[in-house]
């Protein structure tokens, strides 16, 4: 809001502001505990109260906007990253699968575009991924395209604007765990053996907030089930996600064409990627890497120390 109120105002702005909630850890205010006390279950009942924290604050930014006289003249963009994690207070059902995985369950996130007097509400049908975003806002702006490298996502401000159907190519996502290729009405999976996301199989009873607990998908420690090594196999599955979101028929079997034509595209543009690193750099060499649980703060919410390591200690460990 400060930037908001202190901008130049002979200027045009973009407001990039990314919370942290709900993610973990699960922390909330008693006052808006208080406004769930009738859900018996201690994570749930934290995960709705920092989601009704998330929205008061997303009520004041607006509010800045229109004390500012700018909520007419503002495009405003939200959006979630992913999936939740339902062992972490998180719902996706109907949908299979959480946070980390490719199934719609982790990939399938609500998203809303508001510009008063220049969208007309409704429901956009159409696939947008966030991919989509910068040559989306470069076409909103009027801002011409420099020459560069291709973008990885596509155009999308014909359809969210006037509703105008954009014929799109190929949209890949995907983690270490598996990967999604979408082309069409095809949606094309591989997926680690028995590994849904982060919580895709929730256990029986859920963690409380207490310490020593933690939840891991497949109810087991020490991270997903099926990654013994790179040379894991892989599972496919081919769904018609337009017809079947759920993603409860694969249609691998009926189509062997389409598995073997799209799980070919999955993999050269596996090829082109370049792969994560293993921490981040730091502006003075070295990097930081994740060395273990957080000692003396509840395991289950997802704290990690980290720690630095010299640039020459980094090498070694590649």
């Amino acid at each position: 809001m400060r930037l908001i109120e202190g901008r130049d105002r002979e200027r045009p702005f973009l407001l990039y502001l990314s919370w942290n909630a709900p993610h973990t850890p699960l922390q909330a205010s008693e006052e808006h505990l208080r406004q769930y006390a009738q859900i018996e279950d201690d994570v749930r009942r934290t995960y709705a109260a920092m989601m009704t924290h998330l929205d008061e604050s997303v009520a004041e930014v607006i509010a800045a906007l229109e004390r500012e006289d700018l909520r007419e003249s503002t495009l405003v963009i939200w959006m979630s990253d992913n999936g939740g994690y339902p062992v972490g207070g998180g719902d996706n059902s109907p949908f299979r699968g959480g946070k980390g995985s490719p199934l719609e369950g982790g990939t399938r996130v609500p998203a809303l575009v508001n510009f008063p007097g220049m969208i007309k509400p409704g429901t956009l049908a159409q696939l947008v991924s966030a991919h989509d975003w910068l040559p989306t806002l470069i076409s909103a702006s009027g801002i011409e395209r420099q020459v560069g490298n291709p973008f990885d996502g596509f155009d999308m401000w014909p359809a969210i604007s006037v509703g105008e159907q954009v014929e799109r190519g190929d949209l890949i996502l995907g983690s270490r765990f598996g990967r999604a290729l979408f082309r069409g009405r095809w949606k094309y999976v591989e997926t680690v053996p028995g590994w849904l996301g982060l919580g895709g199989r929730a256990p029986a009873v859920r963690p409380s907030l207490g310490a020593g607990r933690r939840p891991a998908g497949g109810g087991r420690r020490g991270g997903p089930p099926g990654t013994n090594g790179p040379g894991a196999a892989r599972e496919q599955a081919l769904y018609d996600y337009r017809a079947d979101p759920t993603e409860t028929n694969s249609l691998a079997v009926e189509y062997p064409d389409v598995v073997e034509e799209l799980a070919a595209v999955a993999r050269e543009i596996g090829r082109d990627a370049s792969p994560l690193p293993g921490g981040g750099s730091l502006r003075d060499g070295g990097r930081f890497v994740r060395t273990g649980p957080l000692k003396g703060f509840p395991e289950d919410r997802g704290a990690h120390v980290v720690d630095r390591v010299d640039e020459d200690q980094s090498q070694q460990a590649r």
